[in-house]
């Protein structure tokens, strides 16, 4: 991985349309999302605090990141996906790791 850019894979439930965005280079990150934008603005607001407390990246440095979101339409399992929302769910996991 480069060390300077991050990968979110965003997939659509067939049954529900939620947005679901994961990301195997930022650890604890699950956002869901009704549409694109909400999500974008998720990933906006919630990336950089993960990269902060689970990377443990200098938060001056967050600038001089890349995140890609690659949008997929692969079909999830209902158990797999929570119903739709009216606003972005986001669901952080900070990480316990020391540095």
């Amino acid at each position: 991985m480069d060390e300077n850019r991050y990968h979110i894979s965003l997939l659509k439930c067939a049954e529900t349309g939620v947005l679901v965005g994961t990301s195997e280079d930022i650890p604890g990150l699950t956002l869901e999302a009704e549409t694109q934008e909400e999500m974008i603005g998720a990933i906006q607001e919630i990336v950089p605090e993960l990269l902060v407390h689970n990377l443990r990246i200098p938060a001056e440095e967050i600038g001089d990141k890349w995140v890609e979101v690659a949008y997929r339409e692969e079909p999830q399992s209902e158990a797999a996906l929570t119903p739709a929302r009216s606003q972005p769910r986001i669901l952080v996991e900070h990480s316990a790791q020391s540095a």
